[in-house]
């Protein structure tokens, strides 16, 4: 790799292939960017075992092996929280991060004193409320990009209840370990994951802060099925099966819809909630139209995006949502709640964004959604080629490498190679999120 290009150490405390959500995140970043220059790469030791069994990642791997403290901060989370409410856990969470962080910074010193990187990105963990002193060793640092801070949706007490988000105000106690402002002033750029993410920022931050998702798609393994199978709709969801991700207002919504039109739900994921949405369908009367598969290999989804006719993604609080993406990128629209990050990803031509302030409210828009892509054929259509079409503007994985690239380039005086994949458009523009807000 040619000494002009910048030499980046790329942190992420998960970065595992075999792994879903933020894990696999930190795979595709580690793995793209390390396609276009010169990659170091801190991660977890638990994640060792997979990375070694790929040979595709052109980057070196420094390990991090916090495991004996991490065992005794789970077994004091199972003690505290009983196997509920995973939000609730991150206070003790950030105990482990903040020793992952201290090892992280030791071997960042000691690559910048042999001088073998040029500048420093942490893409893991995710969340924007971990502290990290990788910004104080006097190359340029890149923070994100982040994501959260989401509340959840107005209207669902009864998700917030069962959430325990009354222990929430515990992320403000980890924060006193190191404040995390001295992390975003400390940054010399700031990726913030959508537009919600950044107008959290403080005014000062936001001047060096761009929008740039967690979330991208390799596109070559999502390929575009637009042609509906057979006559009944075929309805997807994948993710988690716990409360806030709003698997039984699909349900319902379903129940209620089932005596005009035939369907097919597949539930792609597992959690503490499924027994309770099993039950929920038998009491629905509803146990050959409703699928659980539990977790399936990451290899699977795409298998599962390409089946469907639409994709639901009811959760009433989601910053992220790179399920949407995939299922996009297959040329399927996308039905979720018009709250946090979903509304920003499918715009407003790839599917429907259902406004609801309550759970009847929710429970009602979701089944007028699913009548109007049953009903209206060539509509469902059309909203998956603008899906696809969307994906290959603004969220692959090489696109987004590029805009990354490209700011590491600007912060360090280094040669911005010329690209050699198109297209290079990743963050979707103020103007586009603005006039989305308002045409709803």
């Amino acid at each position: 790799m040619s000494s002009s290009r910048p030499r980046i150490l790329l942190v992420a405390h998960h970065c595992n292939p075999e792994w879903g959500s933020e894990p696999l995140i930190g795979w595709h970043q580690a793995r793209s960017l390390a396609e276009r220059t010169d990659v170091t790469v801190i991660t977890h030791v638990r994640n060792r075992p997979a990375l070694e069994r790929r040979t595709d990642l052109r980057a070196r791997v420094e390990y991090v092996d916090t495991e004996r403290l991490a065992k005794r901060i789970q077994t004091w989370n199972d003690r505290i929280w009983k196997g509920g409410g995973v939000t609730n856990r991150m206070f003790l969470d950030a105990i482990t991060q903040r020793a992952f962080d201290r090892e992280a910074v030791r071997i960042a010193r000691r690559l910048i004193d042999a001088g073998s990187i040029d500048s420093i990105q942490r893409v893991s963990p995710i969340s924007p409320r971990y502290p990290t002193k990788l910004g104080q060793l006097g190359v340029p640092f890149v923070l994100g990009p982040v994501n959260g801070g989401l509340r959840t949706a107005p209207g669902f007490p009864e998700i917030d209840r069962r959430e325990r988000t009354r222990f929430l105000a515990l992320r403000g106690l980890a924060r006193l370990l190191d404040p995390f402002r001295t992390t975003l002033h400390t940054a010399s750029a700031v990726l913030a994951a959508n537009h919600h993410t950044l107008d959290m920022l403080p005014f000062g931050v936001r001047r060096k802060a761009e929008v740039l998702s967690e979330n991208a798609v390799e596109i070559e393994r999502f390929e575009p099925c637009f042609e509906r199978r057979g006559d009944r709709l075929r309805i997807l969801y994948c993710g988690r099966l716990i409360p806030l991700k709003g698997v039984d207002f699909l349900i319902r919504a379903l129940a209620g819809w089932s005596a005009t039109t035939d369907f097919l739900l597949d539930v792609v994921g597992d959690g503490p909630e499924r027994a309770r949405l099993e039950a929920l369908r038998s009491s629905f009367g509803l146990g050959e139209r409703i699928r659980f598969h539990g977790h399936v290999a990451v290899e699977a989804i795409p298998g599962f995006m390409r089946g469907c006719d639409v994709l639901c993604l009811p959760s009433v609080r989601e910053s992220g949502g790179g399920v949407v993406l995939e299922a996009m990128a297959c040329g399927k629209p996308a039905v979720v709640l018009d709250h946090g990050g979903p509304p920003e990803l499918v715009g407003t031509d790839a599917g429907i964004c259902v406004k609801a302030d309550s759970d009847q409210a929710l429970v009602a828009g979701l089944t007028t959604a699913f009548g109007a892509l049953a009903d209206d054929e060539a509509r469902r259509r059309a909203c998956g080629e603008a899906a696809r079409a969307r994906v290959e503007r603004h969220y692959t994985w090489a696109a987004k490498s590029w805009q990354e690239l490209r700011l590491h380039c600007s912060l360090t005086g280094k040669a911005l190679p010329a690209p050699d994949d198109a297209p290079i458009e990743t963050a979707m523009p103020r103007r586009d999120a603005d006039a989305l807000a308002g045409a709803r």
